[in-house]
């Protein structure tokens, strides 16, 4: 069972993972960029091509994960911001992961911005774009594979856990 926990860069997935209590529900949390960063694949300034490579890597590699372990929260991006512009990733992740659940981290455009202030050339309208293709596409690959979407907003710990707790069947 993998959990896809998406949104953009900023938006606060990795503090919303380390502020919840999902290892004690037995998951266990892989974060895509933690990957590809231990592969020496980059994850930055990618051009497309690079970006739909890493892509694959991670799929294998997440397969691999999935096999070895029941429940994953995948912390990860279902849109790429490339040099290229932005990059979907492909309807692949569904259909070749045990995808069991698509969450999607909702947050201001303008606190994406101020957590990302060192970066440059990005403005509040871009990101708000950005924000809601990733929103859309997410949704999308959930009813693709037939596995339920949410959208929660950020730092948002205990409905995340509930989420959680909802699909290993717990009532608490």
């Amino acid at each position: 069972m993998i959990v896809i926990v998406c949104g953009l860069s900023g938006s606060g997935k990795s503090s919303l993972t380390k502020n919840s209590d999902f290892l004690s529900l037995g998951f266990v949390l892989v974060r895509a960029s933690d990957l590809l960063r231990s592969a020496g694949l980059p994850t930055t300034q990618l051009r497309a091509r690079d970006a739909l490579l890493n892509q694959e890597y991670l799929i294998d590699k997440i397969s691999d994960l999935a096999a070895e372990r029941a429940f994953i929260v995948l912390d990860g991006h279902l849109l790429i911001e490339t040099i290229d512009g932005p990059q979907l990733v492909p309807d692949t992740i569904v259909s070749r992961l045990p995808v069991s659940y698509i969450l999607f981290v909702d947050t201001s455009p303008k606190e994406i911005m101020k957590r990302r202030a060192r970066e440059n050339g990005v403005c509040v309208d871009e990101l708000s774009d950005l924000g809601e293709l990733e929103h859309i596409h997410a949704r999308r690959l959930a009813r693709k594979g037939r596995v339920p979407f949410g959208s929660i907003k950020d730092g948002d710990v205990v409905a995340f856990d509930l989420i959680l707790k909802g699909l290993l069947g717990g009532s608490d």
